[in-house]
């Protein structure tokens, strides 16, 4: 009788169990297409809040297929050579962002916003009156992009340490998470100089 008895209650909570996980699943499904055609609508409510520079960053590059090609086969070799490949395509990346930001300030606003004939009108005079300044704005952008890389970088470093205890998928994470902020700040420059129209080398 014991036993026929703690079969039942057995059975009672596995069904209710049962019960309760699937209006749980009901409630996440809704709430999930809920948001789904909140940001469906959204999106239709704020078409202006496109950023041109999601294209640059979502955009295949030779550079970027050359690296997975280098990586497809190292993946038969170790994670310490797929670190290798990384650091390499990451000092690629980082001879993009240096070679994006000498060309930026080089440019000269005169000559970038000057008509035609080379002249200026009032209102371009103006308009380079205003916008004056962005070059020390770049300059300080970039110091900042560099010390908070480093910082950013530790912080994976640290974090990666604690969950791999050190081992070699370590540095096979931290540099992907490397080359996605070399590559991301390389774009993005890449992006600035296409806005002055200036004539530069995409990633190749």
């Amino acid at each position: 009788m014991r036993k026929r008895v703690l079969t039942i209650i057995s059975f009672c909570v596995i069904l209710a169990l049962a019960i309760v996980l699937s209006a749980c699943n009901k409630l996440h499904t809704s709430e999930s297409n809920s948001d789904s055609e909140i940001d469906l609508a959204s999106e239709k409510a704020t078409p202006s809040s496109f950023d041109t520079f999601d294209e640059f960053n979502s955009k295949v590059y030779p550079l970027d297929i050359s690296c997975k090609d280098a990586m497809s086969k190292a993946h038969t070799v170790s994670r310490y050579e797929e670190e290798i490949i990384k650091e390499k395509f990451i000092s690629i990346w980082d001879g993009y962002i240096r070679y994006y930001y000498g060309i930026l300030m080089e440019i000269d606003d005169e000559k970038v916003f000057a008509g035609k004939d080379g002249e200026l009108t009032d209102d371009i005079a103006e308009f380079i009156s205003l916008f004056d300044g962005w070059k020390d704005a770049l300059i300080e952008d970039q110091k900042n992009w560099e010390k908070n890389t480093y910082v950013e970088i530790a912080t994976m470093q640290k974090l990666m340490n604690r969950i791999y205890t050190g081992g070699s998928a370590t540095g096979s994470g931290v540099s992907s998470y490397k080359y996605s902020l070399y590559r991301q700040r390389a774009l993005y420059l890449y992006h600035l100089c296409t806005l002055f129209n200036v004539s530069c080398d995409e990633p190749n």
